[in-house]
């Protein structure tokens, strides 16, 4: 299939990603605010070629990286540098996905954690405080930890 068939993979409106077995639905237009990242090469004419493969072409592009960290990295295309991480995205692995898509002048202390951390440490300070005067048992506490981060 030719590539200036409106149809084909790198004419389309959005691009869609499988990135570690999630996939992603991103449009054409984001992707090129971001020209120099590997992701806008990935469906460039150079990388797809001008003949696409017929077997592949209603196929994702796979991505060998962590899915749930993906999701971040198009907030970051989209809003600009100051992104808030929940507390279950690790800030390091973020940063290091950042490198590997290609950003450049990436400001780590742009990349802040959401204020459900410091709720999260006020209430697990609350449930050592209740642990240590024996209003709870260690078991108890432990479980209200674990259902606390479970649904937070």
């Amino acid at each position: 299939m030719s590539s200036s068939n409106s149809n084909s993979k790198s004419d389309a409106a959005t691009v869609r990603f499988n990135v570690g077995g999630t996939i992603y639905e991103v449009s054409r237009s984001l992707l090129e605010q971001h020209p120099n990242t590997m992701l806008t090469r990935m469906v460039s004419k150079t990388w797809l070629g001008e003949e696409e493969d017929n077997e592949r072409k209603d196929e994702p592009l796979f991505i060998d990286r962590n899915g749930v960290r993906f999701e971040y990295v198009l907030d970051f295309m989209r809003d600009g540098p100051k992104v808030s991480l929940p507390v279950t995205v690790a800030k390091e692995g973020f940063l290091k996905d950042l490198d590997y898509f290609g950003f450049d002048n990436v400001i780590p202390n742009d990349i802040s954690m959401r204020s459900s951390y410091s709720v999260y440490m006020d209430t697990a300070k609350k449930m050592d405080e209740l642990e240590t005067k024996g209003a709870m048992e260690s078991i108890g506490s432990k479980l209200a930890h674990y259902l606390f981060l479970s649904f937070h």
